[in-house]
C-alpha cells in the first residue's frame, strides 16, 4: 500500500495507528533494561568519569543559574535526581539508562511521523536502527553535557516537526521549551536552532502557513522566557561559561596552524562512526522486507536532513575559523534522528526480521557488556588515565579519618578537581567541594565558612602547588597525609597511585588527626 508524499498535515487515513500501550512500554523497558545493561558494563564499580563527577558537583552545590564551563540544566537535572536516589555510581548509570532511552522514544515518535499506516514497524525498526549507532550507545555511557543531547536534540526535533506539521499555541510551547532545555544544556545547541529555521524553508508550500500561525511566536517567546535568567547570570559573570567555550577548546595541539586540519578530522571520524548503522540499514535493505513495497520517503525527511547537516556543516567551518578544537564528542546528537529518515526509506521489514533483529541486539548488548568489563579491568591493569585512580578508596579513608578525629560529617573537600569532585559521589557524607581553591569555580564557597567548618585538600603528590594551596588556606593548622591506595576489580589489581590529604580541623577543635594507614 502506498502512502502519499504529501507535505501537508496528517489526515485520517494517513494517520499513523496508535500503538498498544502495553506493547510501547514492553519496548521501552526493553530499552532501558538494555541501556542499563550498557551503562553497567561500560564503566567500573569504582570509577566514574570526572565530567560526570563534575556534572554532580555543580548540582550538589545547589540552583545556580549557571556555571563557569556549562549552562545549568544538567547539573538541575542531577540534583533533582538525588533527591530521589541514593547518590552514587548505581544512580548514575541509572540516569544514564534514561537518557538513552528517552532518545530511543523521541526517535521513535519521529519514525512514526513518517505516515505508514500498516503498523508499527517504521519506530520499531528505528530503534533497531538507533540500537547500531554508537553515538547513541557506547559513548553515551559517559553521562556529560555532550551525551545528555542525544535525547534532548530528538526531543526538540520532534517538537519543531509537530510545531510544523500543526503550528497551535500548545505545540509552539513545547518547541519552546524543548529548545531551551537544549540550549540550557549546551550552547552547541544554538547549531541546532539556527537549523530549525532553515528546516522551516524547507517546502516553500508550508512556510507562509506556519510562520502566519502563532507557533513559531510562541515558540520564540517562551524560549526568551526560559533562557532569561541564565542570562542575567551570564551578563553578571561576563559571559564566563561561553568564554570557555571558545578558549578552552584551544588548548593542546591546536594552534593557528591546526585549526583547519582539527576541522577536516572531524570532517572525516563524524560520518565513519555511523558504519555500523549504514551495515544496519543495508541489511534491513535487502533482507528485511516481506514483500517488495516501494520505499517512499518520510513525510519530513528534507527537514532532518537539513537538521543533521546543518549543524555538522557548521560544527566544521566553525573549527576551522575560530581554531576550535572539534571533538568528536560534539558529533553525539548530529545523526541520532538519521535511523528515522532510514526507516522510512527502508519500508516495513518481516516480522521474521523484526524477531531476529532483537535477538541479534540482546546478544550485541551482553557481549557489549561483558566485553566492556574485561577491557575496564584491563585498561585499570594497565594504569589508563582516570580509571586506574582509586578515587572511592581515597574518599572512604578521609572521610573515616574525618569522622574518627571529629565526631561530625565531613563537611567539604577541596584541592585537586577530580579527587574533590568524586568524593561527593563516593564518601557517605557526600561532601561539598571546593575545587582548586579557586572562587569563579566554586562560587558556592566562602573562605572563612571553610575554615570555620575545617576541611580536607586532596592533591596527587607530584602536584606541589595544590599542597601549597591548601596550607595556605588551613592558616597553619593542617596535618599532612599520605595515601596510598590502588584500584581492585575482579581479582586484579591497579598501580599504586599516592595522593596527599591535607586535612585542615574545624576552627574550635583541638583534637589531634590520626593518618590512616599508607
Amino acid at each position: 500500500m502506498a502512502r502519499s508524499n504529501s507535505s501537508g498535515p496528517m489526515t485520517a487515513v494517513n494517520a499513523p495507528p496508535r500503538t498498544d500501550t502495553a506493547s510501547a512500554i514492553a519496548i521501552f523497558a526493553a530499552v532501558f533494561c538494555g541501556a542499563l545493561l550498557i551503562a553497567f558494563g561500560l564503566r567500573l564499580p569504582d570509577f566514574v568519569h570526572h565530567d560526570t563527577a563534575e556534572v554532580v558537583m555543580w548540582g550538589h552545590s545547589g540552583w545556580a543559574a549557571g556555571f563557569w564551563k556549562h549552562p545549568p540544566l544538567l547539573p538541575w537535572i542531577s540534583r533533582l535526581w538525588f533527591e530521589v536516589i541514593p547518590l552514587g555510581a548505581a544512580g548514575l548509570s541509572i540516569l544514564t539508562a534514561l537518557n538513552m532511552t528517552a532518545c530511543a522514544w523521541a526517535v521513535w515518535r519521529i519514525a512514526a511521523m513518517a505516515g505508514v499506516v500498516e503498523d508499527r514497524a517504521p519506530g520499531l525498526l528505528a530503534i533497531l536502527l538507533l540500537a547500531s549507532v554508537p553515538y547513541a550507545t557506547a559513548m553515551a555511557v559517559k553521562l556529560n553535557h555532550n551525551t545528555a543531547l542525544i535525547s534532548l536534540w530528538p526531543l526538540t526535533t520532534l517538537a519543531f516537526l509537530r510545531a510544523l506539521d500543526r503550528p497551535t499555541a500548545l505545540r509552539g510551547l513545547l518547541f519552546g521549551l524543548a529548545a531551551a532545555a537544549a540550549m540550557l544544556t549546551k550552547y552547541y545547541s544554538g547549531l541546532l536552532l539556527f537549523a530549525c529555521l532553515v528546516a522551516s524553508f524547507a517546502r516553500p508550500v508550508r512556510a507562509p502557513a506556519f510562520y502566519r500561525a502563532c507557533a513559531p511566536y510562541v515558540a520564540v517567546a517562551v524560549f526568551a522566557l526560559a533562557m532569561t535568567p541564565h542570562a542575567l547570570w551570564m551578563i553578571d559573570h561576563r559571559a564566563s561559561s561561553l568564554t570557555y567555550a571558545f578558549s578552552a577548546s584551544a588548548n593542546g595541539i591546536v594552534d593557528g596552524k591546526h585549526g583547519p586540519t582539527m576541522a577536516l578530522s572531524f570532517a572525516l571520524q563524524t560520518p565513519l562512526i555511523l558504519a555500523p548503522l549504514a551495515l544496519a540499514a543495508l541489511l534491513f535493505w535487502h533482507f528485511g522486507q516481506i514483500s517488495p513495497v516501494r520505499r517512499a520517503t518520510h513525510r519530513f525527511e528534507r527537514e532532518l536532513i537539513i537538521l543533521a547537516l546543518v549543524p555538522y556543516v557548521l560544527t566544521v567551518v566553525l573549527t576551522a575559523l575560530f581554531n576550535l578544537r572539534g571533538a568528536i564528542a560534539w558529533a553525539m546528537p548530529l545523526f541520532v534522528c538519521l535511523p528515522a529518515v532510514l526507516a522510512a526509506r527502508i519500508g516495513p521489514p518481516s516480522n521474521r526480521a523484526i524477531r531476529s533483529t532483537i535477538k541479534i541486539s540482546m546478544i550485541l548488548v551482553v557481549g557489549l557488556a561483558i566485553g566492556g568489563q574485561v577491557a575496564m579491568r584491563m585498561a585499570m591493569v594497565r594504569g589508563a588515565d582516570g580509571i586506574s585512580e582509586p578515587r572511592r578508596n581515597i574518599a572512604e579513608a578521609v572521610t573515616s579519618v574525618w569522622r574518627a578525629s571529629f565526631g561530625t560529617a565531613l563537611p567539604l573537600v577541596a584541592g585537586d578537581q577530580r579527587l574533590a569532585s568524586a568524593a561527593i559521589i563516593f564518601s557517605a557524607d557526600h561532601p561539598q567541594a571546593w575545587p582548586s581553591f579557586n572562587p569563579v569555580h566554586a562560587p558556592w564557597i566562602e573562605q572563612a565558612a571553610a575554615s570555620a567548618s575545617g576541611f580536607v585538600a586532596l592533591c596527587r603528590s607530584a602536584d606541589t602547588a595544590c599542597i601549597a594551596n591548601a596550607e595556605r588556606f588551613a592558616g597553619g593548622s593542617a596535618t599532612r597525609c599520605k595515601l596510598r591506595r590502588r584500584v581492585e576489580y575482579l581479582g586484579a589489581v591497579g598501580p599504586w597511585f599516592e595522593a596527599i590529604a591535607v586535612m585542615v580541623p574545624p576552627a574550635l577543635s583541638q583534637r589531634p588527626i590520626a593518618c590512616p594507614a599508607e
